[in-house]
């Protein structure tokens, strides 16, 4: 997990994944604005860790759609 895995942030907002035939289970928390990162967990296949640890600890702005950082590639 990073930063604000539970969603205690006020007005916080949860993005979730998971894809129970492949083992996954990916949670994005977002602000509110949808404009910051504010934490994430990861069960499974963790290769977005490293990403996702960057936008939580340097507040780097979220994608257009901060979704697609815990969504599978198309």
């Amino acid at each position: 997990s990073i930063g604000d895995a539970h969603v205690k942030s006020e007005g916080a907002i949860s993005c979730r994944y998971c894809d129970e035939a492949e083992g996954l289970y990916r949670r994005l928390v977002v602000s509110q604005d949808r404009k910051q990162v504010q934490g994430a967990v990861l069960i499974g296949d963790n290769s977005r860790f490293d990403p996702l640890l960057q936008y939580v600890t340097n507040g780097i702005a979220a994608h257009k759609d901060p979704a697609a950082l815990i969504l599978p590639d198309a």
